[in-house]
């Protein structure tokens, strides 16, 4: 399931380097925008007003706004950033949240930012293809079950012989870098103790 999610993303990122107003930076690209490795300059920052003040996805909503000003976007791959990879975390539908869902191994929705490919073919032949990072309504996310449909369909549009999607080249990983090896399969439900007075950065 991961791979095929990964796999979509890669087209999806080259359909939106291709044709998205101010995205042509996503070209082999990881395209990500986590809220823990995002850096502004001060002018870019105050010229979007900042983070929304939203519960969840104001990470990637900054990132869309930046776009929409015409701001320059860069996806670093020289950076690392260690983050947390708690299962209980700040927000309803945050990164705990996903990681959760997809290591318990069940059936879930792809990323919030992957349309459908009738969605996405059918706004690049309007001209209407917003800005990178999407955001799709949770009635209109994909179930990562029928990802592969997608993924031939948007292979044959954007020319792409099977297996050479387009692929981000990110650079050598820190040698503490966990990598997935040896993850329990099945996920419990957990809890983290919350201290009393502590500040929750994420």
């Amino acid at each position: 399931l991961e791979a095929n999610e990964s796999a979509y993303r890669r087209l999806v990122l080259e359909l939106y380097a291709r044709h998205a107003p101010n995205c042509a930076d996503l070209q082999n690209s990881h395209g990500e925008a986590p809220g823990a490795s995002l850096g502004f300059t001060r002018p870019a920052y105050e010229a979007v007003g900042g983070f929304a003040p939203i519960p969840c996805g104001e990470d990637r909503a900054i990132i869309r706004a930046a776009r929409a000003a015409g701001l320059r976007v860069h996806h670093a791959d020289d950076i690392w950033v260690e983050a947390s990879c708690r299962l209980v975390g700040r927000a309803a539908g945050g990164m705990a949240d996903t990681l959760r869902i997809r290591l318990a191994g069940t059936e879930y929705l792809a990323d919030d930012c992957l349309p459908n490919v009738a969605t996405l073919l059918d706004q690049v032949q309007r001209g209407t293809l917003g800005c990178w990072p999407a955001q799709v309504p949770q009635p209109q996310r994909v179930p990562v079950r029928e990802l592969p449909a997608h993924i031939a369909k948007l292979r044959a549009f954007l020319n792409l012989p099977e297996g050479e999607e387009a692929t981000a080249s990110p650079g050598q990983a820190p040698a503490n870098c966990w990598r997935g090896e040896n993850f329990p399969a099945q996920v419990a439900e957990t809890s983290e103790p919350r201290t009393a007075g502590a500040v929750e950065l994420s």
